[in-house]
């Protein structure tokens, strides 16, 4: 059985370019480290079981061990054997983090910070999918089957990312796997017998292939069509996810002229996973004329599930001109209101709802998207994320809401659209008996709005903090109300539920606090850890009124509204202050408080963000480890060849030093040192012409000898006189020290070795000279042989050891299995 070690090689360098696409996913890069020791242990381990002649089942066996081993060490419990080698409870804890890998899944939003769980699932999935390129490229010979596990691979981000990935991770998966189809067809090429030319000349191992070629244009006209052409086609620069949950959804005409909004991603997840970024990234900033401004709206959740609230599709979607209408939602015409102006400029936020003040005028959303405005939900969605680095304007009325007229509000009718879409719940007994309790008695539907809101009172040990209790009831908002413990999604569900179990129109929004003032502007910086999310409750002829019963103190730029205070607020109607406009909120928290929704304190005035301000470093940490990874060829070339032309003056060294040494004194072969050092000078000039012709990509068949090399590149290339010259000195160096007796004086070999090289870099396109200079071609063959004869060494060896084993097995043993197999 053959090793195919190169094509083992390329095949694990394939699966490692196609794990740069989990870089659009993650926001650190931990990940490269896991993802290199899989795909490095799994090539190794196979290699060494092909040496041993292990069967392909066997070789993938011995590459899963490998790997049990490798996550093993690298993500232990505390209770392995030897720190290498699981026990129970190194699965029981490999379980755990599976599961807690998928819980972050669910709740994370992209780029994902650096999680255990995570590291875990890149380690054994990219392992899995490197054992399965392996088999199928290496043992089974069939490359173009590897193609799928690495599509796999690159699918699963594709499908996760709310937008379009990068081209560059395409790229360069692609180009691992064209590379890996290239070296398995050499391969065969290679095993079939040596390569000619049409007059039967050898063509040695550096020389171009017309066939190879051919292969590499087409494959990079492939390349470039796969990613222009997604460019040029509208429609195919979203995310699969976005379209698939967009399709499900509705999106598409409507009837009226109006179409549906679909909801490509559930705002939830989205807010939960922002909350839970251990570091806050700066989303947008708003410049405003209120001088306290609200909360800003994204989305509505208003369709029930057992675990809470998700967005529906939209009704009464129009175009964004058509749609947006002066919000008067039948309100008494004593209410007052104040009009305020805003201006929001995207930086990392990339989301197709569009952060909006609730009861807007007018809109100027950017552009690159088809923007709608829902009119039941006062929403304005795209069909495609579009606010990063954009900017758009609105503006807002915020109506002055006195709990006296709320309480005043007309009885809710049957037949009001608002009630018929929003009080829609599932009944569930114990939060039935719940709101009964707290809505006895209550005359008013504003009353029993407030018993519910009160209800999420400290007195009742209710607790913020991004981890919920656990609960075993099979649904988290009863679960929730038995732990009492959780974020603004849970007590913003759980009030909304127990709103509609009063009968009551409610429904949860996303969106954001109004976030840190910077300076004392009217410019607010607003980050991932401002998302938020609270109740709006249906009155008849006032509309949607907000209410928020996530405990303000734990809240950065919460609003506490005079018509409903936050309860672990005071109330200041006890104050004697009255009702408080909507206008006139009290901010609650502080620019540096020590918990944004729960996350670690940090002082924003600058509008600095640690992600953002930090994430420069790692690119530019990238840029250097890249560009010192591309200069190591370069810089090898260049010491080998400052080392040959230091070799004329050691010729120099050793005639003074050995001038008066009697003449029968030998060193070298037999030769006395000067004569020797004369060799070597020879001998380094000639290699270094020879290099440079395979950096420039000249013919260099190994069979020629240096006279006919000589004559041959000035005649075909048409040399100038000195290059010309230069050349044959070269030459006729080479022969003499290959073949007399003394070597030709070593003076002005340096100066024919830099005159030669000159005149063979002006014969060539610039473009071919630049290649030379930064990837050698000479040094990268020179790297390669080195390889193989260092694996072809180690596989003599191993095969060695078996025949020595071999030779120990009994002979009935060794004829019985010779039997077998002949």
């Amino acid at each position: 059985m053959t090793q195919r070690r190169a094509v083992a090689l390329v095949a694990g360098a394939a699966t490692l370019l196609s794990t740069t696409v989990l870089s659009t996913i993650f926001d650190l890069y931990s990940w490269v480290l896991y993802s290199f020791l899989s795909i490095a242990v799994v090539v190794i381990v196979s290699i060494c079981a092909r040496a041993v002649r292990i069967p392909v089942w066997g070789q993938g066996l011995a590459a899963l061990a490998a790997l049990l081993l490798l996550v093993t060490w690298t993500f232990p419990s505390g209770h392995e054997f030897l720190r290498v080698f699981p026990s129970a409870s190194t699965f029981r804890h490999f379980d755990a983090l599976l599961t807690q890998a998928g819980q972050d899944v669910q709740r994370l939003a992209v780029p994902v910070p650096e999680r255990v769980s995570l590291d875990f699932l890149v380690a054994v999935g990219v392992g899995l999918v490197a054992i399965a390129v392996d088999v199928l490229a290496v043992g089974m010979r069939h490359p173009a089957l590897a193609g799928l596990p690495l599509l796999a691979l690159y699918s699963v981000p594709v499908a996760v990312h709310p937008d379009s990935v990068s081209w560059i991770p395409f790229v360069l998966s692609a180009a691992g796997y064209l590379w890996l189809l290239m070296t398995d067809h050499i391969d065969r090429v290679r095993r079939w017998g040596r390569r000619f030319t049409g007059d039967g000349r050898d063509i040695d191992t550096w020389e171009p292939s017309p066939l190879a070629a051919a292969g590499r244009r087409v494959g990079f006209a492939a390349l470039v069509l796969a990613v222009v052409i997604p460019l040029l086609v509208p429609g195919l620069t979203t995310g699969v996810l976005d379209r698939i949950a967009a399709y499900n959804s509705g999106t598409g005409p409507g009837t009226g002229g109006t179409t549906q909004l679909g909801t490509s991603i559930n705002p939830i997840s989205t807010l939960r996973g922002s909350l839970r970024l251990g570091t806050p990234v700066n989303l947008f900033q708003l410049h405003t004329s209120d001088p306290d401004p609200g909360y800003l709206r994204t989305a509505v959740a208003d369709q029930i599930t057992d675990n809470g609230f998700k967005p529906r599709s939209a009704r009464r979607a129009q175009p964004l001109a058509r749609g947006l209408v002066e919000p008067t939602n039948g309100k008494p015409s004593s209410l007052k209101y104040q009009r305020y102006q805003a201006q929001l400029t995207g930086q990392r936020l990339d989301d197709r709802y569009l952060p909006l003040f609730a009861n807007p005028t007018t809109v100027q959303a950017p552009g690159g998207a088809n923007w709608r405005y829902d009119t039941d939900t006062g929403v304005v969605a795209a069909d495609r994320p579009a606010t990063a680095g954009r900017s758009w304007s609105t503006n807002y009325d915020t109506f002055d809401y006195q709990a006296k007229d709320l309480r005043a509000a007309p009885e809710l009718s049957s037949g009001d659209p608002a009630v018929k879409y929003n009080t829609e719940v599932r009944h569930i007994p114990q939060i039935t008996d719940q709101v009964d309790r707290l809505v006895r008695g209550k005359a008013t539907e504003y009353d029993r709005v407030r018993a519910i809101l009160d209800f999420f009172s400290p007195k009742n040990h209710f607790k913020y903090s991004l981890q919920t209790k656990a609960g075993t009831s099979g649904s988290a908002i009863v679960d929730f109300l038995k732990g009492r413990q959780g974020y603004c999604e849970q007590y913003a569900s759980a009030m909304a539920w127990m709103t509609r179990e009063a009968g009551i129109p409610a429904r949860v929004v996303v969106g954001y606090t109004h976030g840190t003032r910077l300076g004392n502007g009217q410019t607010w910086q607003i980050t991932s850890h401002e998302a938020h999310a609270w109740v709006e409750v249906w009155f008849p002829t006032f509309g949607w009124v907000p209410f928020d019963p996530t405990p303000s103190t734990d809240v950065s730029g919460s609003a506490v509204f005079g018509w409903a205070p936050n309860p672990s607020e005071p109330d200041p109607s006890s104050s004697g202050g009255g009702s408080a406009s909507q206008s006139g909120r009290k901010e609650t928290g502080s620019p540096a408080d020590a918990g944004q929704h729960g996350g670690a304190g940090v002082n924003r005035a600058d509008g600095g963000s640690g992600n953002g301000s930090t994430v420069w470093l790692y690119w530019v940490l990238g840029a250097v480890v890249l560009v010192g990874l591309l200069a190591i060829p370069a810089a090898r070339r260049g010491v080998l060849r400052g080392r040959r032309s230091r070799a004329e003056g050691r010729v120099l060294a050793v005639s003074s030093a050995t001038d008066g040494d009697p003449p029968d004194l030998r060193v070298d072969g037999g030769d006395d040192a000067r004569t020797a050092a004369g060799r070597r000078a020879a001998h380094a000039a000639w290699d270094e012409l020879v290099d440079t012709m395979v950096d420039l990509r000249y013919e260099v068949p190994a069979s020629e000898t240096p006279r006919a090399l000589a004559a041959r590149l000035v005649h075909d290339e048409s040399l100038p006189a000195g290059p010309a010259g230069a050349v044959q000195r070269l030459a006729l160096a080479e022969e003499r020290a290959r073949y007399a007796r003394t070597p030709a004086d070593a003076a002005g070999l340096r100066d024919a070795s830099r005159q030669a090289r000159a005149g063979l870099a002006e014969r060539v396109p610039r473009l071919r000279r630049w290649g030379a200079a930064i990837l050698p071609r000479s040094v990268l063959h020179r790297w390669r042989r080195a390889v193989s004869d260092t694996v072809g060494a180690i596989t003599a060896r191993i095969t060695g050891w078996q025949q020595a084993a071999y030779r120990l097995v009994p002979r009935p043993l060794r004829n019985r299995r010779a039997d077998r197999t002949g």
